[in-house]
């Protein structure tokens, strides 16, 4: 997965202009996109504000069938080998903040774009559709000290059509913005630990771990992740607490990975089971034939010693 993003703040940071490239590639499948981004500050007082942006961009989806490992050589011409297909996507987001408190969403794949390809094996193609994603976060930003120690809990819900919602909970340490350090714990999911510093309010330097809290932790040790952000210029509010902010927010595709894997362990596991299930019906089945087969085997002795004393 790559990243790459550009910002530049106008008029005292009420007006950003923001340009956003994403690329993934998962297994198969990849992911390229392009984003425009406008944000807008309105200041309602000394101590509360409102900030909004919207997003749109185009997006490309491919299909690398290439890659799949099947288990005849024939399932290769259902597909063509490449294929790709592109539409256009929008997002919205807003943040309120009153004093210490901070209240903000997100909506992904507004336009649920529809993504189509070819099926060489019969005259139907295949569809599908981006769903909507929403998150919604709470925290309130508390003052340590006056040399610029913050603490901030951060609350967080991950909402996706078709799906239970997702829960984070978050302590941020901000140390004068030159050092920081993030607790990370999403419900069912894992825990997470962030570390990051600020070099010469230029740099950001991040590194986060992640480790699974339910049946995918026998699966893996763990995700790695390191990030790398350069101001071209010094804003009013310095590095700090939004640049991990940014960070936080890359981790989304990481977590929807994660879940795709859970939900695969999931599967083999009620595989598993049912085999084991299977397999016990199959044991009690030929522990029967067995004793059936005895009782007739008995039974026939019994009847052979019968006639032979008849005989005699």
């Amino acid at each position: 997965s790559q990243n790459i993003t550009y910002d530049s703040p106008f008029k005292k940071n009420k007006i950003a202009f923001v340009f956003r490239f994403a690329n993934d590639i998962t297994n198969v499948v990849g992911y390229s996109a392009g984003f425009f981004t406008f944000k807008y500050k309105v200041n309602l007082s000394k101590k509360q504000n409102f900030n909004f942006g919207v997003s749109a961009g185009a997006v490309q989806n491919r299909i690398d069938f290439n890659k799949v490992i099947a288990d005849s050589p024939y399932e290769s011409t259902l597909f063509n080998s490449y294929q790709n297909s592109g539409g256009f996507d929008m997002n919205f987001g807003f943040a309120y903040k009153l004093g210490i408190f901070t209240l903000g969403g997100v909506g992904y794949n507004l336009l649920e774009n529809k993504v189509q390809y070819s099926n060489n094996y019969n005259a139907q193609d295949l569809t599908f559709s981006y769903i909507r994603h929403f998150n919604l976060h709470a925290q309130l930003d508390f003052n340590l000290n006056q040399k610029g120690f913050i603490m901030t809990p951060l609350f967080l819900v991950r909402s996706t059509q078709g799906m239970q919602p997702q829960y984070d909970g978050n302590l941020l340490f901000d140390f004068n913005s030159n050092f920081l350090l993030n607790l990370n714990y999403r419900h069912e999911i894992g825990y997470g630990l962030t570390l990051g510093t600020v070099i010469e309010n230029r740099f950001t330097v991040a590194y986060s771990y992640e480790i699974s809290s339910n049946n995918l932790q026998n699966e893996s040790s763990g995700s790695h992740e390191f990030s790398l952000i350069y101001k071209f210029s010094n804003g009013a509010n310095g590095a700090g607490s939004t640049d991990l902010q940014k960070i936080k927010s890359q981790n989304i595709r990481l977590l929807e990975k994660t879940d795709f894997l859970e939900a695969n362990v999931k599967k083999l596991d009620k595989d598993a089971k049912n085999q084991k299930e299977l397999l016990k019906s199959y044991i009690d089945g030929l522990q029967l034939l067995k004793d059936s087969i005895a009782k007739d085997k008995k039974d026939l002795k019994d009847f052979i010693s019968s006639e032979t004393a008849k005989l005699n």
